[in-house]
């Protein structure tokens, strides 16, 4: 691929993240928040509207002069899903192509069933949807060491795995794009869709149904350290105490907790009231979120390789971008 297919791909790619995280824009609008030029957002834009993924969404109101035309991504062109993994189950997230949940069922595994063969039945009840019409890319969310690179488990305790490459064997049963990744950082790309442009560059998120691992987003990008370990902690009740020196030592902008019941919410509560309280939000978490997360994670990693799976014929590429 040349240096500036390359570039066009970056282009697209940053352009459709926007749009994903606002919603819709007009071409200006996305020239001020990607400092692209407006011959090379125009350019991107209407070969985006050529494969059907991005369409015009109407006319920006307008006083006077000339009105401009708002754009989105099309939300019936496909769907992302995410599946979470946790020791009893699966949870199945599926979310239109504009990032909005369409559906969310769990898969309980069964007895003396394999990590494996439980993941396996899953995707397969998903595929089976009717709502799963043309599904793009899936995102797994996992517990332990993850050799993010390769994409292969290292080592999952919960779900008895060392050496796995996930994203390997999956995509050769299902011939879609599968994405890996520790579950919890999944919702970075949550929080950066939730929040749009109040998003904060550095910010950390804790979930007790994740309890042994924060996620960390420094810069705008996902921090993982050594196997993908960045911020694993002995549990739930350790992080939320080490939330200040954290938030102190990183300078970090916002920290999300999720709590699955109102007396863990009070609990998180009285331990941050302790120390200097820095700017926490404390929510109950929503039993979709954590596949949710996945999806999204899915659908912006799809993004940089849009044109390999666009319906036009003429976008396909022999290379990966």
């Amino acid at each position: 691929m040349s240096v500036t297919e390359k570039s066009d791909f970056r282009n697209r790619r940053l352009l459709l993240l926007r749009l994903l995280d606002y919603g819709n824009a007009t071409k200006q609008n996305l020239v001020q928040w990607t400092g692209l030029s407006n011959t090379t957002v125009s350019d991107a834009i209407n070969a985006m509207l050529g494969t059907g993924f991005v369409r015009a969404d109407g006319m920006q109101k307008s006083i006077g002069g000339r009105r401009s035309v708002i754009y989105s991504i099309n939300e019936e062109y496909g769907q992302f899903a995410g599946v979470e993994m946790w020791g009893r189950g699966a949870r199945i997230t599926i979310c239109d192509a504009r990032g909005r949940i369409q559906s969310h069922f769990q898969v309980l595994r069964r007895s003396d069933e394999l990590s494996i063969n439980l993941l396996y039945r899953a995707i397969d009840t998903l595929l089976e949807r009717s709502e799963a019409t043309n599904v793009l890319a899936l995102g797994i969310g996992v517990e332990g060491q993850i050799d993010y690179s390769s994409q292969t488990v290292l080592r999952s305790n919960s779900l008895g795995w060392k050496n796995v490459p996930l994203k390997e064997i999956v995509e050769r049963r299902i011939y879609l794009p599968v994405f890996i990744d520790s579950t919890i950082n999944g919702q970075i790309s949550l929080r950066k869709y939730m929040q749009g442009a109040d998003c904060p560059a550095h910010f950390l998120i804790l979930n007790d149904r994740f309890p042994y691992k924060a996620a960390l987003c420094l810069d705008g990008h996902v921090c993982r350290g050594h196997a993908n370990q960045c911020g694993a902690a002995d549990g739930f009740s350790i992080l939320v105490q080490q939330i200040n020196n954290i938030s102190g030592l990183l300078g970090l902008d916002q920290v999300w907790v999720a709590c699955q019941r109102k007396s863990q919410m009070k609990e998180v509560e009285r331990v941050l009231s302790r120390g200097d309280r820095i700017s926490v939000g404390v929510y109950l978490s929503d039993p979709a979120e954590l596949a949710w997360g996945m999806a999204l994670d899915a659908e912006t990693r799809w993004f940089g390789t849009i044109y390999s799976y666009a319906k036009n014929p003429i976008y396909h590429q022999q290379d990966s971008p």
